[in-house]
């Protein structure tokens, strides 16, 4: 039981160490937009597939509620911080309209909730 806690909650600490180090990379070091809004586009799509990876690691919590709960607050929590983490990095800022579209991929990855959680119970949990 404790083995399969630990399968299920690695994709999400693994998006949380990739976010992470994407987020320490020094402006200079970050190619130029291609598209307008291609900074929000990323934002949002990266904390959508970290917002899947959160639901993954509760697909084994019965309550629907509680699922979409925690996943968005803790999702919407992680791009508070990794925000606040932009303030020390080499011209990197804090912007609330880059938190704004992380929260928004939090929030569509929650209309996959079902869907994650029958591929779960599929690969993982049926081998209880």
């Amino acid at each position: 039981m404790f083995g399969r806690r630990i399968i299920l909650c690695l994709p999400s600490i693994i998006f949380a160490i990739l976010i992470f180090v994407l987020s320490h990379i020094p402006s200079d070091f970050i190619p130029p937009s291609i598209f307008n809004l291609q900074d929000k586009f990323f934002h949002a799509l990266v904390y959508f597939l970290f917002g899947i990876s959160l639901l993954i690691a509760f697909s084994n919590v019965k309550s629907k509620t509680k699922v979409v709960i925690y996943v968005f607050l803790i999702g919407s929590f992680y791009g508070v911080v990794d925000e606040l983490h932009q303030l020390f990095v080499p011209g990197r800022v804090c912007d609330i309209t880059d938190w704004i579209a992380d929260s928004l991929g939090i929030a569509i990855s929650l209309l996959f909730r079902e869907k994650v959680q029958a591929k779960v119970n599929n690969i993982i949990l049926r081998k209880q």
